[in-house]
């Protein structure tokens, strides 16, 4: 995106990346990308330009919402659709062209833990009553070990899969040590097929309480929010409902997918 001229010049010369707030949001529903992410556990990215207050009213799923609304107010010279399919072509050849797949775990990693310390904030927000006998640090204590454990596994594997790129890139192997290079590309394939599988373990096959088609451990869409997504949202409905067992339940059962990730990065 540094390479990539923003439409919106606010600064002279400025670039997409410049111009962007650095801000990932979860993706939520409403979507192709959901039956990826939160069914299949396949990754998935969703990205556009957003509305500013200044932007025409958008009459999303109307007769309104046509080629002619954006011709004539949305995107008017198309300059934001063609920046956006800039991006989306670097993205897929970064994808394609690089050896490593571009994925990072221990930002995963970092992502969870946010989603953790939001649930403990919501938590103490509410009017949630905790379990007879059992303090906040009991409650959290599996799903914190298991954070930590997928941590130290992503620091791990991402720094392997750096250090299997740099060979890649500058190990001079002679022609007649064929079994080195054929070494070094099981080792990229087998760092790639964890990329490529990590968000899979993810996955719950009994899916949420209420709504089982959704598998996913850490992401849906809220049950009450429309499209908005949520995190760990078997343990915030669980504190929305007032209900403790469903809380220790989805605790338990996130800890063990995050350590079962954990384990497979380890493998």
């Amino acid at each position: 995106m540094k390479i990539v001229t923003s439409p919106n010049q606010t600064i002279p010369g400025q670039s997409v990346y410049s111009a962007w707030d650095k801000h990932v949001a979860t993706m939520g529903s409403g979507s192709d990308f959901t039956a990826f992410q939160d069914y299949a556990g396949i990754p998935s990215i969703d990205m556009g330009f957003g509305f500013g207050p200044k932007s025409a009213v958008y009459h999303y799923h109307s007769n309104y919402d046509s080629f002619s609304w954006m011709e004539r107010f949305g995107d008017t010279s198309f300059q934001h659709h063609a920046v956006i399919a800039k991006i989306w072509g670097l993205v897929a050849a970064k994808l394609v062209e690089t050896p490593v797949l571009q994925l990072n775990a221990t930002e995963y990693a970092i992502g969870l833990q946010s989603y953790v310390d939001a649930v403990k904030r919501r938590l103490n927000e509410s009017s949630f009553s905790l379990p007879i006998g059992k303090d906040q640090n009991e409650l959290w204590k599996p799903l914190d070990n298991a954070i930590f454990h997928f941590t130290v596994a992503s620091l791990i594997h991402d720094g392997t899969a750096a250090q299997l790129l740099d060979d890649y890139y500058h190990l001079d192997i002679p022609w007649w040590q064929l079994w080195k290079k054929i070494k070094l590309y099981l080792a990229i394939r087998a760092v790639n097929t964890k990329y490529k599988l990590l968000e899979r373990q993810f996955l719950y096959p009994d899916g949420l309480d209420s709504r089982p088609w959704f598998k996913h451990v850490v992401f849906a869409p809220g049950k009450w929010t429309g499209y908005a997504g949520a995190t760990f949202p078997g343990i915030i409905e669980g504190i929305e409902d007032n209900d403790d067992e469903a809380v220790v339940k989805w605790v338990d059962i996130a800890a063990s997918a995050i350590n079962g990730a954990a384990d497979f990065l380890e493998e």
